[in-house]
Formats: structure tokens, sequence, C-alpha cells
């Protein structure tokens, strides 16, 4: 014990008398300690943190790879056919969903405003096991463009640009001049996708503000 308390003693004389070092030491450890927990933070967000949906584990995204257009880019966004052809045919999957991000104009409730969304195709929240609420997530149906006319809105945007009016599903909002009905509201922190969930070459939102049926036409799927 006073071997210990003695190789203490000596361990603190040095250090002061090399105040330079020990200010350097300090410094490197500092930033050495600063430099693993953002490197921890990183990792933690992307590969051990769960993603906040049912069964996230068994959640994965397919890509098209096409060496023949020579862009330097693995991961293409599939195509409307090859879409519809690995829905209809798939025996892996349980679901296979489609998105495309786009943006609104939202005009007709208070000044004009430009709301980032996405178009999805009608079984993506059944996919990821989220229901709205208040309303209803998308019903098979409005993948048919005739019933297409419907919208989906973010918790946030309820509640800033409607006031969290409890008889917003219903409502008639006018999106780039076409009438839609809101048929519900997602839950509070469910923005998908947004910029962490998609390369940047797909251009993706911060952040989904309401989501419409992607509703593929049949000259979409035959290009």
């Amino acid at each position: 014990m006073e071997t210990l308390i003695q190789d203490l003693r000596y361990g603190v004389r040095m250090l002061i008398k090399g105040r330079t070092f020990t200010l350097m030491t300090i410094l490197i450890l500092a930033l050495g300690i600063g430099a693993t927990s953002a490197i921890f933070s990183v990792v933690n967000v992307i590969l051990l943190k769960p993603l906040p949906y049912k069964d996230a584990e068994r959640i994965v995204m397919l890509w098209e790879n096409n060496p023949r257009l020579q862009l330097g880019i693995d991961n293409l966004p599939a195509s409307a056919g090859n879409f519809v052809d690995w829905q209809s045919r798939t025996r892996s999957f349980e679901h296979i969903a489609a998105l495309m991000p786009d943006a609104f104009n939202l005009t007709g409730v208070g000044d004009p405003e430009r709301l980032a969304g996405a178009r999805v195709s009608a079984n993506l929240f059944q996919l990821m096991g989220v229901e709205a609420k208040p309303g209803n997530t998308f019903s098979l149906d409005a993948d048919k463009p005739e019933n297409s006319n419907v919208v989906i809105l973010s918790h946030s945007l309820w509640q800033r640009r409607f006031g969290s009016d409890p008889n917003i599903v219903g409502r008639a909002l006018t999106l780039d001049a076409k009438s839609y009905t809101v048929v519900g509201v997602m839950p509070e922190g469910f923005r998908y996708p947004s910029a962490s969930d998609l390369p940047p070459s797909f251009d993706p939102p911060q952040h989904c503000e309401l989501w419409v049926p992607l509703a593929l036409t049949a000259t979409q799927i035959s290009k």
C-alpha cells in the first residue's frame, strides 16, 4: 500500500513539473474520447439501434443493378414494371412495397406551402407495421389510379397546419391543384422515408410531411 502511495505521489510530481506534456496528454485523451463517442453514435444509429418498426430485423431494401448503363452506381431504383413483377411473383417476402419521394403544393389552407412527401404503394404501412391514428392507412384499392385521391398526414403537419383537428379525417385538401381526402394521420415521430433512410442520389427529404398512393398506371408499368 505504501509503495502504491509513493508511486502516485511521484506521478503527480512529474505531471506538475511537465505541465506542457500534461496539458497535451489531457488534450489528446479528450480528442480521443470525443472521436470515439462520435463514431459510436453513428454506429449505434446505423448498425446497433433497431429501426422503430415492427419486426425491423426482417425489413430489407431491394435495388436494381444494371451494369449496361455504366453509371457507376450499384443501388438503382427499381423500374415500375420490375416492382410489379417482384410483388406478384415473390415467394421469399411477405410484402414488397415501393416509394418515390416527391413534393406537393398545399393551397387553400392559409398560406400556400411546398411540402416534402412521398408516393407509396398502398401496402407500405402494413409492411412496416405502423397504424394511423386518427384514421387509417391506405386500403389496397388506393393502388388503383381511380381511387388514389387520398392522403395521409404526418403528425407534425397535422399539428402545425391543422391545429390537431380531431375531425381531420374526411377533410378535403388541395395538393398540386388536385383534391385529396385525408384518410389518416401517422403517429408522432414517423417520418419514413427521410434523408437517413435513402442514398443521396434519391434526393430524399429530411422528413416526410404527407403520403399519397403511388397508383402506377399501365403506361408506367409497361416502360
